[in-house]
């Protein structure tokens, strides 16, 4: 192979906008960010419970702590928008009905304070003035340890414990000269808290790690092969990593270099061929027998396995998405001219999901200048309070709260079946020809 580094310097640059290039003054390093499956395994598990912390002593301290590891762990576990949450009231509601839970859930995330202790103390300590006299002085100290847990658990499976963890003997402290300069309790718990739930997250959904690849140095004296991989190296702080890739592979053919081959294998990773990286540094092992090659092979297969999980992940958080998607797309074509139309929750299960999908669609047909009336209208408020009461709404009646609204068209969403067999429904009428304008497919590409 003959390597023309004018040509390879005039390819246009690669774009990886995740990616960002650190200079080290012994080698090359790239910081490379990677996605990684959670802790626990939540495959499969869409809807999901977050279940007040219980207490293990009914203490104030306790329950001030339970209410701000129940709340800061809704926060971040919504962040993730990853799981459409389920009201926890209706789970509690319906097991202490002895109902079955899976109806409306897939998991539960729950927690205990196991103990939380709260201790003042004093001591005393001196300071030598300015006229060298020494002054004695009262310091209060404030000590708040505590201890908790959290856990994941499939719903209506007994003990199916997906995972657990627990922090113990968790450490915050507070001292000064004037007492009332001391932190309350009340503070310190609620750092420890934020402290040490700041990773939840990463436990139930897939997150992203920044990691260093480091680029082998040549270790060969010949000035023509030092002048080529220096030539690679600029071209990879510049960010053209194909073109450095091709330079390693034509560095690697002529000189059997491991230096040369390994970072050629790296490029490869960087542009996010895993399948070629794994072959290409399994051969770089074969062919130089270096242990460095047999490591980064170990690593690729690992890489990999991840990423295929992440992209179940990606398959199993995107359904919903796609359902979305799919009626923004369909039902504009369907809508009468100068459309003013309506979501309705018409659903008497899964109504948080139904919610979470009609504010999906709303966002859709905003973007597309599609009139939405206010859902929080007297009439249509009535209207859904109507049909959670009685089941039915008639024609007629919807004619009739279509016209006190100003809507020319009805979209009715419900959810039928439960668990992995639920399935959205979407119908919309024509309020003054009291007609049916569209009714969504009993297909499985409506299933959520």
């Amino acid at each position: 192979m003959v390597y023309n580094p004018v040509q390879m310097r005039k390819r246009s640059l690669l774009r990886i906008s995740f990616l960002a290039l650190v200079f080290t003054a012994c080698a090359t390093s790239v910081p490379f960010q990677a996605m990684r499956p959670p802790t626990w395994n939540t495959l499969g598990i869409k809807r999901l419970a977050v279940m007040p912390f219980t207490t293990s002593q009914n203490s104030a301290h306790q329950r001030s702590a339970a209410t701000w590891l129940t709340n800061e762990s809704l926060e971040r576990i919504q962040a993730a928008d990853h799981f459409t949450l389920v009201n926890s009231a209706e789970v509690t509601r319906i097991q202490s009905a002895n109902g079955n839970i899976e109806n409306i859930t897939d998991a539960l995330f729950s927690g205990q304070v196991l103990s939380l202790s709260v201790n003042d103390s004093t001591s005393q300590a001196q300071r030598k003035n300015k006229d060298e006299t020494v002054t004695t002085y009262t310091l209060y100290h404030r000590e708040v340890k505590m201890s908790f847990s959290y856990n994941l658990t499939r719903a209506g499976r007994g003990s199916d414990m997906i995972g657990s963890e627990t922090k113990r003997d968790l450490t915050l402290s507070s001292t000064d000269e004037n007492r009332n300069n001391v932190r309350s309790a009340e503070a310190m718990i609620q750092e420890l808290v934020r402290r040490n739930m700041s990773g939840i997250s990463r436990y139930l959904v897939p997150y992203a790690v920044t990691e260093n690849r480091k680029l082998e140095k040549e270790t060969s004296k010949d000035k023509f092969i030092k002048q080529l991989t220096k030539e690679a190296e600029t071209l990879v702080k510049a960010g053209n990593y194909k073109a450095a890739q091709e330079a390693y592979l034509g560095i690697y053919r002529l000189t059997g270099s491991f230096a040369a081959g390994y970072n050629a294998g790296l490029l490869i990773e960087l542009q996010g061929d895993m399948e070629g990286a794994v072959a290409f540094m399994q051969r770089v092992h074969n062919e130089t027998g270096n242990p460095k090659a047999a490591l980064a092979v170990e690593r690729l297969y690992r890489a990999k396995s991840d990423a295929g999980l992440v992209e179940a992940y990606a398959e199993n958080m995107t359904q919903r998405d796609r359902v979305i998607a799919r009626m923004v797309d369909t039902l504009p074509y369907r809508m009468p001219a100068n459309p003013r139309v309506a979501l309705v929750n018409n659903s008497r299960n899964e109504r948080d999901l139904v919610e979470v999908v009609i504010n999906g669609i709303t966002d859709g047909f905003l973007s597309r200048n599609i009139t939405v009336v206010d859902r929080r209208s007297r009439a249509l408020i009535e209207m859904e309070r109507n049909y959670q009461l009685s089941g039915n709404v008639s024609d007629d009646e919807m004619v009739s709260i279509g016209h006190e609204a100003g809507v020319n068209a009805f979209i009715l969403v419900t959810i039928t079946g439960s668990g992995a067999e639920r399935r959205l429904s979407v119908r919309m009428l024509d309020v003054e020809r009291n007609t049916i304008l569209y009714q969504s497919p009993q297909s499985d590409e409506m299933n959520l």
